[in-house]
């Protein structure tokens, strides 16, 4: 299967804001999707992203765009598309590099500032499915005007850089846990779901910003805020081409491979572990002052205990002993040999700032 081909079908004009018949009669006013995409460097995948977008069964969409700094192409690609289509919004800011994190977090404020009600993550080198955003909203209708923090995420399927077909499910290949298991704690300290499969109301945007500094990735940290104080929904279908090639192979990490890397990257491995680990014991940290006791559900309340005073123990040996107690159990074997390579080495030092986007306070929000 060459999903570059069953994706792009061509440009599509409907206007975002088209009213839509409700079957009493009445107009009914549908919620437009913001798509955020962060680009940099995107010149050789950029199009066939674009093209999936316009081909969209659900034309209610806006593509809110912010480079950062791209030397390449992506510029021109992006103003050439918005010169057709008027929902692809390129925002302009200062040319310093932001960086990933910083820049979603950019483009979730202008999300918020233009009143926007629900939005989704984009990656610059996917193609998505043409029925994506359709069954998204199906999933999310009754909960994008929640005030509590909502999030669905659906299944991907992997392509290599040619559009070929790697793998049909991304969580039957990468073996990360059950999507089901995304809105339980165990999303506390395994990060199950890529940005590029979600999409999130508004309340959710809200309680995400700031990013704080020592958040591991901003997609976790959505995920966490929404399972811990809201709700996840999971779609049991593969609605993005997730592609796979040398600039990005983050998705493609099997067990095979890290069993392989294991034998012929230990190093990497061992870095790796640290990142994940410490990164997991910052972001739950930060989870507990953003959102409180309060809104926490119990059973994250009973998780961040253990988190806090357990695995975030001075004592390297408390440390391991949390890791094989029964608390942990739920994680599995190997996932907690993973841990405790991780737990045996002294966390990155954090400063504690909080991550807006370029000329905004950090409180603004």
């Amino acid at each position: 299967m060459r999903c570059a081909t069953i994706c792009r079908t061509g440009f599509r004009r409907e206007c975002c804001q088209q009213p839509h018949s409700a079957g009493d009669g009445m107009i009914a006013r549908i919620p437009v999707l913001y798509i955020l995409l962060a680009a940099y460097r995107g010149e050789r995948f950029l199009s066939d992203l674009l093209d999936s977008l316009l081909g969209q069964s659900d034309p209610h969409w806006r593509l809110l765009v912010s480079d950062d700094g791209s030397d390449d192409d992506t510029l021109s690609i992006l103003h050439r598309y918005a010169a057709v289509d008027t929902r692809i919004i390129i925002i302009e800011r200062p040319s310093v590099r932001l960086g990933a994190t910083a820049n979603f977090g950019f483009l979730l404020h202008n999300f918020l500032a233009l009143g926007g009600e629900w939005f989704a993550l984009c990656d610059q080198d996917d193609i998505w499915h043409p029925y994506k955003i359709e069954r998204l909203r199906s999933t999310m209708q009754d909960y994008i005007a929640a005030p509590e923090p909502h999030l669905a995420f659906s299944d991907l399927n992997w392509i290599d850089e040619h559009g070929r077909q790697l793998a049909p499910s991304h969580f039957a290949a990468t073996a990360v846990g059950q999507p089901s298991q995304a809105a339980t704690v165990f999303a506390l300290l395994h990060n199950l779901v890529p940005g590029c499969a979600m999409v999130g109301n508004r309340a959710l945007a809200w309680q995400a910003l700031p990013f704080p500094e020592c958040i591991a990735h901003h997609d976790w940290w959505l995920l966490t805020l929404a399972a811990a104080g809201g709700k996840v929904l999971t779609v049991n279908e593969a609605l993005i081409c997730y592609r796979q090639h040398g600039g990005n192979l983050v998705g493609a990490s099997t067990v095979r491979r890290r069993i392989v890397d294991l034998l012929t990257h230990p190093t990497r491995l061992v870095r790796h572990a640290r990142l994940q680990y410490w990164g997991a014991i910052a972001q739950g940290k930060a989870l507990h002052k953003r959102l409180g006791s309060e809104q926490l559900a119990s059973s994250w309340r009973e998780a961040l205990a253990v988190l806090e005073t357990g695995l975030a123990a001075p004592s390297r040996w408390r440390r391991m002993r949390t890791i094989m107690s029964g608390a942990l159990a739920r994680y599995g074997f190997a996932r907690r040999v993973f841990m405790l390579i991780g737990a045996l080495q002294t966390p990155q030092p954090c400063q504690g700032r909080e991550i807006c986007c370029h000329g905004l306070e950090a409180g603004d929000r």
